[in-house]
Parts: C-alpha cells; sequence; structure tokens
C-alpha cells in the first residue's frame, strides 16, 4: 500500500501517512516494497509480531508506552467486536474455526514468562513462512489471535 492510498483509507494526508510510514519502516515494522518513487512507493508489513515493554525506569517513558499500548488493545477488540457481530456472515468452516477459550491457571511470574514464550514461540511458526503472500497457504487470510495473561491479583 502506497502513502497516498493509506490516507485514502483512513483520513489523514498522504504527507502524514508517508511521515509514519517512514518512521515505521525505522523500527522495523513496515519495510519498502520496492517497485515505486516517492508518494507511489509501496510499502509492507515487515514485523508480523509486535512486543510493547511498557516497564521503565523513567515515569514519563512508562506513563507514554501505556498510553500507546491502550489505544492498540483498543484497536485489537474492536476488530474482534467487528468478528463478533459479524461471524454469522462467514462460511461454516470459518465460524467453527474460530474459538473463544479462558483458562484459569496458578502460575509463578517465571512460568507466565515461559508460557508467554511458549505461546510466542508457537505462533511465529506460522508467521515465519507466511511473509510474502505467495508463501501463504492457499485460502488463508489474515486472523487475529489475541492472548491476555496477567494475574488477577497481587501476589
Amino acid at each position: 500500500m502506497t502513502a497516498t492510498q493509506a490516507a485514502e483509507r483512513i483520513g489523514a494526508s498522504p504527507s502524514a501517512c508517508s511521515y509514519h510510514l517512514r518512521e515505521l519502516a525505522k523500527v522495523g515494522i513496515v519495510e519498502d516494497a520496492g517497485g515505486g518513487t516517492s508518494r507511489r512507493r509501496p510499502w509492507r508489513i515487515a514485523a508480523r509480531s509486535v512486543q510493547m515493554l511498557k516497564v521503565s525506569d523513567d515515569p514519563a517513558t512508562e506513563l507514554a508506552a501505556t498510553a500507546l499500548a491502550k489505544v492498540v488493545r483498543d484497536r485489537r477488540l474492536e476488530r474482534y467486536e467487528a468478528w463478533v457481530e459479524s461471524e454469522h456472515l462467514y462460511p461454516r468452516v470459518w465460524r467453527e474455526a474460530a474459538k473463544e477459550s479462558e483458562h484459569l491457571d496458578y502460575l509463578t511470574a517465571d512460568e507466565l514468562k515461559d508460557l508467554n514464550r511458549q505461546m510466542a514461540e508457537l505462533l511465529g511458526t506460522y508467521l515465519a513462512e507466511q511473509g510474502d503472500p505467495e508463501d501463504r497457504p492457499r485460502g488463508a487470510v489474515p486472523v487475529q489471535v489475541l492472548l491476555f495473561s496477567h494475574p488477577l491479583a497481587l501476589p
């Protein structure tokens, strides 16, 4: 997608989108897809998984990271709500494949870290081979996987 295409899609200016795409490229979230120039330059996703660290020794940095995490989380949840509201429009095979679950386990902080590492590793096996659309299995569509893991009480 070019900056101009992104601007049309989200209602922003092409120059603002171009700036933000370049900034995202600096941190490896998007990359130049090749075959274009200036505002006609296409971009593609480079990072299919992003983790944000909110813990910092600087209170202002931690506050900003927490605010950004909230915006990102809200957008993820909006996509989930859109799925819930439109699920009935999807073919049965996709409705049966999509699941909701909740697990309540008792873990130490080290066990929780290990659980999160193992889940990221498992998801990474699918992500690693699918950066290029030609490498994706036939019939593959974008799938959002949300994993929330957090303590429910202070130790």
